[in-house]
């Protein structure tokens, strides 16, 4: 090969590779669990500077879908690794099979929070170099992620500062027979209060105004989980809950969480008292 054809070959991919802003570190690795008795998948998203000096980095917490697992938020997403090299934050995302992130009633080798809680967060704070505070952390998450990350933030408001919904099935009780749900809970006709109290719809708006530095949820205008969204809205603006409510164009997918994803995360990282400017006083619902 002339040494002109060489650099025809190789000068394209180098462009591609620097225009690509995507420099961060991807690592799909094991951790074990008591909590899930076996060893537990989780991706993490390093930003490109991680290696390249001392300082320590807030996290985001990304909770995937009903049939996804930790790998397709960075798979579905490449913004996730070049929004961490922009904005300096590290990613992790769990797996929490079709969960809904609950610790099982029926089945103890599957206590998802407890694994999240307990084992996640205090494993990523030991291996890597997080701001380990609840105000550097936030969580979300699409579909069942969005669930499991107000879920989750509602019952754990020591460990995140702010929360998120993309899309969340934030009303369980819609769906007594669907989505697994009854794997963790038990049937619904014979855990009624189990039910209730796992609902984010009813258990959210309990909570004390101010708890969080932002409450973030998002829905398409096409999403069946739609009227779902805008009942929890109402009644946490009924209770005096600060949050934003954004409805945007899209349905129930990827096309949708992509572009609602963007403004989520940038939000989180701007509240963090990391040297970022701090959050508004007071927010109001985009509808």
């Amino acid at each position: 090969m002339s040494h002109h054809s060489f650099l025809s070959l190789i000068i394209p991919a180098l462009v591609a590779l620097l225009c690509s802003g995507q420099a961060a570190e991807i690592r799909n690795i094991t951790i074990p669990s008591k909590a899930l008795q076996r060893e537990a998948p989780l991706t993490i998203v390093l930003p490109d500077d991680y290696g390249k000096s001392e300082k320590k980095y807030p996290v985001i917490y990304f909770l995937h879908g009903h049939g996804d697992n930790n790998t397709h938020w960075v798979s579905r997403i490449p913004l996730i690794p070049q929004l961490a090299d922009e904005l300096g934050f590290i990613a992790v995302c769990p797996d929490g099979q079709k969960s809904w992130y609950f610790n099982s009633y029926t089945n103890p080798a599957n206590q998802f929070e407890t694994h999240i809680v307990q084992e996640i967060v205090p494993y990523i704070d030991k291996n890597f170099r997080t701001i380990a505070t609840r105000d550097c952390r936030a969580i979300t998450g699409n579909s069942m992620g969005g669930h499991g990350a107000l879920y989750l933030g509602t019952r754990h408001p020591q460990l995140f500062a702010q929360i998120g919904s993309l899309s969340g099935g934030v009303n369980i009780i819609a769906w007594p027979k669907g989505f697994n749900i009854a794997d963790s809970l038990g049937a619904y006709e014979q855990n009624t209060k189990r039910w209730e109290d796992g609902c984010i719809l009813h258990i959210l708006p309990k909570t004390k105004p101010d708890t969080y530095r932002n409450i973030l949820i998002s829905c398409g205008d096409q999403d069946f989980f739609l009227q779902d969204n805008k009942r929890l809205d109402e009644k946490l603006t009924q209770a005096g809950i600060r949050h934003t409510f954004t409805i945007t164009p899209g349905a129930h997918n990827w096309t949708y969480w992509k572009a609602a994803a963007t403004p989520q995360i940038r939000t989180f990282i701007e509240a963090m008292p990391f040297g970022k400017p701090a959050p508004p006083k007071h927010q109001t619902a985009v509808k």
